[in-house]
């Protein structure tokens, strides 16, 4: 087995300090002083905010820079230090909405100093019920989260709508990597070792973790290739392509790269990459972003070897705790997962009488959709994702709200296609 890396540089954390309740508020719309404060910001981000923190943030703003502007809420203590932050950004027909909604985010919260949540979240909605906005989308909360607790509490005098947009599965493991295979039922377990020596009794087999800011370009347009490569074979059109979502990327993986917070790795057979894996580190969890697997590889199992990888090499020998699977219910996922978050679509609507008739109708025809969708369909989670079904097993194991009743064998039903 040949492993190849490169030094990787640490993020210094700021020295800790004690930060009082959140005391004066304001609307940031300045990229360039958003970036001065973006260390301050990041000390504050824990380890399920990586889409609420400026490193996302600010790099999808600049890409996005010709059709959107920063619309960020900064809250400060008495004595001027940073409190609590939620990124929004305002389009061109004045909506706020979340920062990449479309574009694969979860858990979005406010970001807060410890003990501060729910009054920053709190003040947030203070500011965006005063905002003005023509609509507010507040999508992919985290449920629970902060933001989501103070929408909810603030039903009667703040209307809103809210849908479960998906299911996000996520693998908690404190020990060894030794221990998490032994915890696997027999057959995943099996195979995974299989698989992996199956692969590195190639010649040639490598893995090469990407860690120089200066190799994200190069590293970035290959795992689009390989990504775009799949889904062709498989006779389907990714989302996960196009030049301005390459840019994006890009730079959002060389600003990574440089803080020791990207994760970037290719399998090799020989010089050529035929699988690769993408994601962020942020305090003890890693986030499992995308992946791209050579076509003619699929077979040899490279998926499932970058999988296990990412998850010995990157999670549980670094010290970290979780490696969060992100959008989508998966059978894989399902396997290996420990547990699974909702994600949850919400649109808040003014309190005026214009807007609690449009938030009225809104709920109304959400209702009616979810009716309909449930005689034709039955009870669906929205976090199905493949064309095999999840077994029923696994969804009961994992604490789905969605899964079936005890002691049915049938899985879940499938629905769409992959991220």
């Amino acid at each position: 087995m040949r492993i190849e890396t490169t030094t990787r540089p640490e993020l210094v954390p700021p020295p800790a300090v004690v930060v009082g309740p959140p005391r004066t508020w304001a609307v940031e719309a300045d990229a360039a002083l958003l970036e001065a404060v973006a260390r301050e910001w990041q000390g504050l981000v824990d380890a399920h905010g990586f889409f609420v923190g400026p490193d996302w943030t600010l790099s999808w703003l600049e890409a996005r820079r010709d059709r959107v502007h920063p619309y960020v809420l900064l809250a400060r203590d008495a004595a001027g230090r940073l409190a609590g932050v939620l990124p929004l950004a305002r389009e061109a027909d004045g909506s706020l909405g979340v920062c990449g909604a479309d574009e694969g985010i979860a858990h979005v919260d406010v970001v807060a100093a410890p003990g501060h949540a729910a009054a920053v979240a709190e003040g947030a909605l203070d500011l965006l019920a005063a905002s003005g906005a023509t609509r507010i989308r507040l999508d992919r909360l985290a449920d629970p989260g902060a933001l989501m607790a103070a929408v909810r509490g603030r039903a009667a005098s703040l209307p809103h709508t809210e849908r479960i947009a998906t299911m996000a599965p996520y693998l908690a493991h404190e020990a060894g990597w030794d221990s998490f295979l032994a915890g696997l039922s027999k057959h995943p377990r099996h195979e995974t070792q299989r698989q992996c020596r199956r692969f590195w009794d190639r010649d040639g087999a490598a893995l090469r973790w990407v860690r120089d800011p200066e190799e994200c370009a190069e590293a970035i347009a290959t795992l689009f290739d390989l990504h775009e490569r799949r889904f062709a074979d498989k006779g389907k059109e990714s989302a996960f392509r196009g030049e301005d979502l390459r840019a994006f990327h890009t730079a959002l993986a060389r600003r990574l790269a440089a803080s020791g917070r990207l994760l970037l790795g290719f399998l090799l057979d020989g010089e050529r990459p035929v699988g690769s894996a993408y994601g962020f580190h942020q305090g003890t969890t890693t986030l499992m972003f995308q992946t791209g697997i050579d076509p003619e590889f699929t077979a040899t199992g490279a998926g499932v070897v970058l999988r296990a990888h990412v998850l010995r090499d990157e999670v549980l020998e670094r010290g970290r705790t979780e490696l969060d699977l992100l959008d989508g219910c998966y059978p894989w996922k399902a396997r290996w997962a420990t547990g699974v978050r909702a994600i949850v679509d919400v649109e808040l609507y003014p309190s005026t009488l214009a807007g609690r008739a449009r938030g009225s109708v809104a709920a109304g025809v959400a209702a009616l959709r979810s009716f309909a969708a449930a005689k034709l369909k039955g009870r669906r989670c929205p976090g199905l994702a493949s064309e095999t079904p999840v077994e029923s097993k696994h969804c009961r194991r994992l604490g789905c709200p969605y899964a079936p009743e005890d002691g049915t064998d049938e899985g879940c039903a499938a629905s769409g296609g992959e991220r």
